[in-house]
């Protein structure tokens, strides 16, 4: 995603990223799948990095939660897990 390269004598090495499934769909579309336990502060921005780079490519990080029946997608968890806290709250508040 960025090239490694050289300034004032110090070397800095490249920025890669490795998804683990590319789908290629039937209407030309690529869907770039990468499996997340947890983010990292890395993952975070190397996300940003490839949505600013490839924005002809689709990056759907999933995670697999047991309690809501396998595989979601990260932005559906993190919904998920947001309204879990607003219903505990709201239960505590009672």
């Amino acid at each position: 995603m960025q090239p490694a390269f050289k300034k004032n004598g110090k070397d800095f090495q490249a920025i890669t990223y490795i998804a683990d499934f590319m789908v290629y769909l039937p209407n030309g579309d690529v869907e770039v799948i990468d499996i997340k336990g947890m983010v990292t502060e890395t993952f975070a921005v190397k996300r940003k990095m490839f949505e600013f780079k490839y924005p002809h490519l689709q990056l759907i990080p999933l995670k697999h939660v047991q309690k809501y029946g396998g595989y979601i997608t990260l932005d559906e968890y993190n919904k998920l897990q947001r309204a879990e806290k607003r219903a505990k709250k709201l239960k505590q508040a009672k």
